[in-house]
């Protein structure tokens, strides 16, 4: 008997063999971003059932890696994946309902959908979810007790993004109560990890000295840094430092440079600071209506587009003197 069994058994083995080698074939031709070679390879039966074959395989036909685009295939097999609890084919789905990308726009299932991949370890996750109640939208009223409850969760597995928020909240008072020395705290452990909003955030604390000692030489280089890694509030900031020379040299030239950078990344405050200078002829710039007028404009544009309160009072007056 033993001896009948032995041929199926290394039969099975061989096979296993053969099956576990395609496998890392396809995933090293995905891997390589050979993207044609790795859909043969992962269309093979074997894998139908494999979670991170199918969520590549959703990765490919929501982009058209390799293939073309199809929402219908990309979605079956997210789908396959996350009910097998791959934790970045349940991200994937969240993202899609949120952006109605594929499916219909349901803010609900997104959130359901972030909250099962932070449960299975996406931090992130659930700082997505902090953003949804933070920013708040047609499907979801804005909450930020809600918002600091997620960004909490997130900010104790290790999230920066989400450290940053949280720190930021305590700085403002936004769903919980203000505390400079907790602020600091989320934003010291978010700035570590060279995340520029958090490095932002906390240059502000040290230059202002909220809680703490004012340490401009400390604010500026955080500043410096974030505004390096692009980040548009960090930029501008920067931009005032070396406009009113505080905590640097002053220097025209550097503060138009990072005004204009920060409004290039969405700044609102810097696209309005362009149309001040532009409209009366500041930092070395020649007067140029049309240039202030195009500024303003894009200002007010996307104040609509993210939802945010009117201008102020100065700025309410820029935008009359254009329209003159």
């Amino acid at each position: 008997m033993k001896k009948k069994f032995l041929p199926l058994f290394l039969s099975l083995l061989v096979s296993v063999s053969v099956c576990a080698e395609d496998l890392a074939t396809g995933l090293k031709h995905y891997k390589q971003e050979e993207f044609k070679e790795a859909l043969e390879y992962f269309n093979n039966p074997e894998f139908q059932d494999n979670p991170l074959v199918q969520f590549n395989l959703g990765e490919m036909y929501l982009k058209g890696y390799g293939v073309e685009k199809d929402c219908t295939k990309a979605l079956g097999s997210y789908q396959k994946a996350a009910a097998q609890r791959h934790v970045a084919a349940e991200f994937a789905l969240a993202g899609l309902y949120r952006n109605g990308e594929c499916v219909q726009r349901d803010t609900d299932k997104a959130i359901s959908w972030y909250e099962k991949a932070g449960k299975d370890g996406h931090a992130a996750a659930y700082t997505k979810i902090g953003v949804i109640y933070m920013t708040g939208d047609d499907d979801v009223v804005k909450d930020s007790r809600e918002a600091a409850r997620w960004f909490q969760k997130s900010a104790d597995m290790g999230d920066p993004e989400a450290q940053c928020h949280l720190g930021t909240f305590y700085m403002k008072g936004l769903g919980v109560r203000k505390n400079y020395e907790k602020a600091r705290e989320w934003l010291e452990k978010g700035a570590v990890k060279k995340n520029a909003c958090s490095m932002s955030h906390l240059a502000v604390i040290y230059g202002e000295g909220l809680g703490t000692s004012t340490d401009l030489e400390k604010a500026i280089k955080l500043v410096k840094e974030a505004a390096e890694l692009g980040y548009p509030a960090a930029q501008y900031n920067l931009g005032r430092a070396y406009e009113l020379g505080e905590g640097l040299a002053e220097s025209p030239e550097d503060a138009y440079k990072w005004y204009e950078e920060a409004a290039r990344n969405g700044s609102i405050r810097s696209m309005e600071r362009l149309a001040e200078i532009h409209i009366f002829g500041q930092l070395g710039q020649s007067k140029n209506q049309v240039k202030g007028r195009e500024w303003q404009k894009r200002a007010d544009e996307t104040r609509v587009q993210l939802r945010l309160p009117k201008p102020s009072i100065a700025s309410r007056g820029i935008s009359r003197m254009l329209e003159d």
